[in-house]
Order: C-alpha cells, then sequence, then structure tokens
C-alpha cells in the first residue's frame, strides 16, 4: 500500500502537508501534538524524505539514556527515538583536544596560535607547518557551521550507501543540538568487522565505493572530507552506508573558499586517514576528490586488517612519517591474505596513496574495476591503472563481455 501511495500522491504536495502538519504542530499543547505524530510519521515514510527547515524540536526526538553511548572524534553520541517510532543516532558536536599532537618527535615547536602545530619536513625535502586539531572557541563556531551547510546538502542526496539525514535538533531537549540520522544496528565499520569475522570485504567495500562515485560524480560534486571506518556505518542486513556530513561540501565552494576557510576546515579529521598535502599548513591544501581517495585506501586497510591505519603509532608519529612519504607496511598475516589481501588490492590501495594528488586514481576507476569481481563471485579481482581513458574504456568492455559469456554457460 504504501508504494503505491508513493506513486499516486505527488512528492510536492507531501512536503507541503509534512510542512503545514508540522507547523500546526509547533502551535498545539503536548497532548494535542501525540494526536498528529503518527499522520507525521506516515507522511514521512510516504513521501521518503525527511524535514529540512525549521529545526527539529524536542518534542520529535528524545533521547533514550542520561549519558551518551559512545564518543567519537566530534560528538557524543546518543540513542534516541524520533516521532516516538523510529530508532535514531544524535550526535552532539563538541571540542575536543587530541593530547597525542603535543609533542612530535624529531619536530621543534613553534609558537601556538590557535592550533598546535609543528616545523617539520614534507617527503623530507619540502619545510612545511604541520598542523593539529581544532582548539579555538571560534573553530567550534565555525564546526556548527559548517555542519549546518553540510546538514542542508546531505538532505538532497538519495543511495543506496549513503546514510539519510533526519535533521537537526536545536531546542526542547537537554544535550544541547544535535545532528540526527538513522539508527545503524549493526554499528560503524570496525565494529561490525569485529562481531562478523566471515564477512567477505569485497562486497563492504564495493557498497563504499558506489557510496563515494555517488558523491564524486554528483552535480556538482561533493566532497566527503571525513572519510574512515568511523563515518561508514552498518545496517542490520549488513548494507554499507557513508554518513557523518560534519566535513560535507561541494567541490566548487571548496574552490571558490580556498585560503579563506579556518585551517580546521582545511586540514580536518585524523592524519591516520589523512592525506600528506592536508597536514602541510603553509601549502593551503583544502580537501578534494583526490583525498578522498586516499582516505578510501586507508579504509581498505582497514576492512582487511580489522584495525585503525597506523595501530600502534601516536598521531604526532603518524604526521612525522606520512609527510616523509612513508605508506603503511603490507599486512602479511594469514588471516588478512585469506581475506584476499593480494597483489592486485595492495597494488590499488598503492595507488589511492600517491604522493601526488593529480596521480591517484579516481573512485570512478576503482568502482569500474571493484565491480566485476563483486558481480560474479567465480571472477577474482584484478587492478590495472591505465592513464588513459581509452584503455579504462576498453578494459570495461572486455570485463563486461566477459562476464555475459560467462552467465550465458552458466
Amino acid at each position: 500500500m504504501v508504494d503505491s501511495m508513493r506513486i499516486l500522491v505527488p512528492r510536492d504536495l507531501l512536503e507541503a502537508t509534512i510542512d503545514l502538519l508540522r507547523k500546526d504542530m509547533f502551535a498545539l499543547h503536548e497532548l494535542g501534538r501525540k494526536q498528529h505524530l503518527e499522520i507525521l510519521f506516515q507522511l514521512y515514510i510516504l513521501s521518503g524524505f525527511y524535514p529540512s527547515d525549521p529545526p527539529l524540536q524536542g518534542w520529535e526526538v528524545a533521547t533514550a539514556d542520561i549519558e551518551p553511548i559512545a564518543s567519537a572524534e566530534y560528538a557524543d553520541i546518543w540513542k534516541g527515538m524520533f516521532l516516538g517510532r523510529q530508532k535514531v543516532a544524535l550526535k552532539r558536536i563538541i571540542r575536543r583536544r587530541d593530547d597525542d599532537l603535543k609533542g612530535a618527535v624529531q619536530m621543534s615547536s613553534l609558537p601556538a596560535g590557535y592550533a598546535d602545530k609543528w616545523k617539520g619536513m614534507f617527503l623530507g625535502r619540502q619545510k612545511g607547518t604541520i598542523t593539529g586539531s581544532l582548539k579555538r572557541d571560534d573553530d567550534l563556531k565555525d564546526a556548527v557551521q559548517r555542519v549546518n551547510i553540510g546538514r542542508h546538502l546531505w538532505n538532497g542526496l538519495r543511495h543506496p550507501n549513503i546514510l539519510p539525514t533526519i535533521g537537526l535538533v536545536t531546542d526542547g531537549i537537554d544535550i544541547g543540538p544535535c545532528l540526527i540520522s538513522p539508527w545503524m544496528d549493526c554499528g560503524d565499520l570496525l565494529e561490525y568487522l569485529h562481531h562478523h569475522a566471515d564477512v567477505p570485504c569485497l562486497p563492504l567495500i564495493g557498497q563504499i565505493a558506489d557510496g563515494l562515485e555517488y558523491l564524486h560524480t554528483y552535480e556538482p560534486p561533493i566532497v566527503h572530507g571525513g572519510l574512515k571506518g568511523d563515518t561508514i556505518f552498518i545496517s542490520s542486513t549488513g548494507n554499507a552506508f557513508i554518513g557523518d556530513f560534519r566535513l560535507l561540501q561541494t567541490f566548487s565552494d571548496i574552490e571558490q573558499s580556498r585560503g579563506s576557510m579556518s585551517s580546521s576546515w582545511r586540514t580536518p579529521g585524523n592524519p591516520r586517514w589523512m592525506a600528506p598535502e592536508l597536514l602541510l599548513d603553509d601549502t593551503a591544501e583544502s580537501r578534494s576528490l583526490s583525498s578522498d581517495v586516499f582516505a578510501f585506501g586507508r579504509v581498505i586497510h582497514e576492512c582487511f586488517t580489522r584495525r585503525d591505519p597506523w595501530a600502534g603509532f601516536s598521531s604526532a608519529r603518524i604526521i612525522f612519517v606520512v609527510s616523509r612519504g612513508e605508506l603503511p607496511p603490507r599486512p602479511l598475516s594469514e588471516d588478512v591474505i585469506s581475506r584476499g589481501l593480494d597483489d592486485n588490492m595492495w597494488r590499488l590501495m598503492e595507488h589511492c596513496w600517491n604522493l601526488n594528488p593529480s596521480e591517484r586514481p579516481t573512485i570512478q576507476h576503482i568502482a569500474r574495476h571493484l565491480r566485476p569481481a563483486i558481480q560474479s563471485p567465480r571472477r577474482k579481482f584484478q587492478y590495472f591503472y591505465y592513464a588513459s581513458e581509452y584503455l579504462c574504456a576498453l578494459f570495461d568492455a572486455e570485463v563486461m563481455n566477459s562476464i555475459l559469456s560467462e552467465t550465458q554457460h552458466h
């Protein structure tokens, strides 16, 4: 019935009805609101979208616990209910210091500004300033503004591997302003893999690539800016969803604001997943499609090893070795090899981590190579990097003909 109603009722009419009902509910007493909650929830199901404005209110979202159930790099996370019917995650943006960045080895300290900085060498040759995490109240305010921009942008995205956003709640909730998204029963990527040791890596990697390809081929292209295992969530059915829209921005917006945005937004996140060009404050490099690809390579590393990249290294040490051009050592344990980390997959990871951003493959190129092995389990994953798009097209045609031939014979 729901599917047929979606066909019969125009989306714009449903959106207008939801907006009117929410405005009426703002003025109603609590008892009057409860009578309308079921209607509002069913309208969300029919329309397939969530409200963007005005922000959600406390009567629409409630926390299930007094204390957060988890803490991430920039947020504390609560479990809650949306309209009393749908499990959701509430993320409260916070400011957190990264104490690992205080004592960078073999680097001389510079006078403190609004971020921790060290003087170092890029690839052992180029002098630069390496920047730590955001520290100042102005940056926290900037963070909230960026979250709001990302939220509006994310609201328009529709893809099977992109986590939907429900909205931002600002008033009527004790824990303060929070971002709301659907609850993922299996947690983030590493949490899921730790509890499901036999899950094959390749399908998950393919789903993450598909989601990132959707962002990068959106019009205009979208840079995620914070891709890593704990920003990828797994549903109860084992499907991967890219989430965390805190740093989301269109590529055109990044180009227009280059040089004007704060350092904490040019160089966000954790150095375990950051491209080397983002670690040098003096270069003023912004997050980019190619830095997303670099992070994707690190995510592949997480899938096979079940550990963070550079496990056992402090943030300061990671900054030092990455700025010198070093790569994580190739894992050679039997467990990792049995999960599929062979020469082809390692070659893909190394190309993602190319020190020159312009020489990294596009996520479209990567997804093209992943799909044949995912669609036809009898095929082994193969990776070739062609600088020529013509050769890429020839490769795609050859692979598709091979898959069709296999299908016909079976």
